[in-house]
């Protein structure tokens, strides 16, 4: 998964019985009947008193919420070190902890990964004192205890680092990323650790033709243990620019074996990129991807089968007439294979839309979002219940003489907008952003940033009602 500046949010879907979601509502409060009431907001600055940014947010089997953040020690706004928070269902926080390389210019999270125990995989990449960039991989326990620490530098002396983690049945994390093999020439890799720390296997593909190739996304299967990793390799067609990426998707088991591989070019595609990958409970794999025609994205969306068949594909830039600049934000797959897919960001006209795609590609419905603002609107991510209502959060400002709100909003299995959204400041009416929209066991969070602060931005939580 990509992890945006603007924020990070994530949506974690379960479904209660009957008799627990009539406990669960006889339990709550009068106003938890309100949907899109916010139960509780929390902001989060660490003891450096600077600017925080969210990266990443996890759900715990327990309800817990891991919320992943970039910490500005310095004065430079390149001194940044990694910040993890955990909050109760109620929005108690449990505990706070940060991490920095010793000696390093610079340590940034791009990804959290939780186990079944709720124990955190933070990954991320630190700069050397010498300028190089490794991957780094920090575990803490559900505790709060860090565990241990690993660093990754690949074959050679040039600079390599993590893009995304995630974690199987075993309790073993799954990283994957970029890494140079010549001034020249990049590949991809996925790497396993196991619960105390080792690695039990490396796997890598490549070289490409140039350094742009690496690794962008990765998906396990919570059954299985099987791992999807996505990312771009230099295309082996003739294409308008002979360093232009396609697509490829690659299957391991969960020792390692690589099952097979497979690659997606758009027609006459310039750089085609994994943005995102999720697997379905059938274990049909979706692709998110965009598209660089000349110099604009465009989205494209990618259905394969666990065997590695095609079953479809949708790409924008392959459409005639051009649907315009609709780069894709997010992707999420309900219990019955549809497909939500979320597109557009600025200068985007409109700025967002969400398409709902059938089992079998075929688009049922498309809607623009309304996002209430004639200035900066940004839809920056998704995800589905189990029942098919759809959750989307971001930012917008109405005016020049507006604040940023951060937002929140609900889209049903047939297209409607329920009617209701939840818009969020900072302290004073400061700027607040937003992006993703999570949903267990009747719980709804999401997470920002917003202004305010003494000395900057701070992380904001916030939970509501769906």
């Amino acid at each position: 998964m990509t992890f945006r500046c603007v924020i990070a949010l994530v949506v974690f879907v379960a479904v209660l019985g009957a008799a627990a979601g009539a406990a669960l509502l006889a339990a709550g409060s009068a106003r938890a009947a309100t949907p899109g009431k916010v139960l509780w907001s929390k902001r989060m600055s660490t003891a450096y008193g600077r600017d925080d940014f969210p990266r990443g947010m996890a759900v715990a089997p327990d309800g817990s919420v891991y919320v992943v953040s970039r910490v500005r020690w310095g004065d430079n706004g390149d001194d940044t070190l990694i910040g993890l928070t955990k909050y109760s269902p109620g929005g108690t926080r449990r505990w706070q902890r940060t991490f920095r390389t010793s000696g390093a210019l610079q340590d940034s999270p791009v990804g959290l990964a939780l186990d079944r125990k709720g124990n955190a995989y933070v990954a991320g990449n630190t700069i050397t004192a010498g300028g190089v960039n490794e991957g780094l991989l920090v575990r803490w326990t559900a505790a709060g205890k860090r565990s241990w620490v690993r660093r990754w530098a690949g074959t050679t002396t040039a600079s390599d680092w993590f893009t995304d983690a995630a974690c199987d049945p075993h309790g073993n994390v799954i990283v994957c990323g970029h890494e140079n093999l010549s001034p020249t020439t990049a590949g991809f890799f996925a790497r396993e650790y196991g619960p105390g720390g080792s690695a039990r296997w490396t796997k890598r593909w490549g070289p490409g033709q140039s350094t742009g190739d690496g690794a962008d996304a990765v998906a396990v299967d919570k059954k299985t243990g099987v791992v999807y990793v996505g990312g771009r390799l230099t295309q082996t067609v003739s294409a308008p620019d002979p360093s232009a990426t396609d697509v490829v998707l690659l299957k391991f088991g969960d020792t390692g074996t690589p099952r097979w591989g497979r690659t997606w070019g758009s027609l006459g595609g310039w750089d085609d990129t994994v943005d995102d990958l999720v697997l379905s409970p059938s274990g049909e794999v979706y692709v998110a991807a965009n598209v660089r025609d000349d110099m604009w994205g465009h989205a494209a969306v990618l259905n394969f089968g666990s065997g590695g068949t095609l079953h479809w594909s949708d790409s924008d830039a392959d459409k005639s007439p051009d649907p315009g600049l609709l780069p894709i934000q997010g992707i999420a797959v309900d219990n019955r294979e549809r497909v939500r897919v979320l597109l557009g960001d600025p200068p985007a006209s409109p700025p967002a839309l969400l398409r709902l795609y059938g089992p079998d590609g075929e688009l049922r419905w498309q809607r623009e979002l309304p996002l209430g603002a004639t200035v900066r609107a940004s839809a920056e991510d998704l995800a589905v219940t189990t029942t098919g209502r759809t959750y989307v959060a971001g930012f917008s400002q109405a005016t020049n003489a507006d604040p940023m709100r951060l937002f929140v909003m609900c889209v049903n299995g047939d297209g409607t907008l329920v009617p209701w959204t939840t818009y969020r400041t900072g302290p004073g009416g400061s700027d607040a952003r937003g992006s993703l929209v999570a949903l267990r066991d009747g719980r709804l969070y999401a997470a920002g940033y917003a202004g305010g602060g003494t000395t900057g931005n701070d992380v904001l939580t916030l939970r509501l009602v769906p």
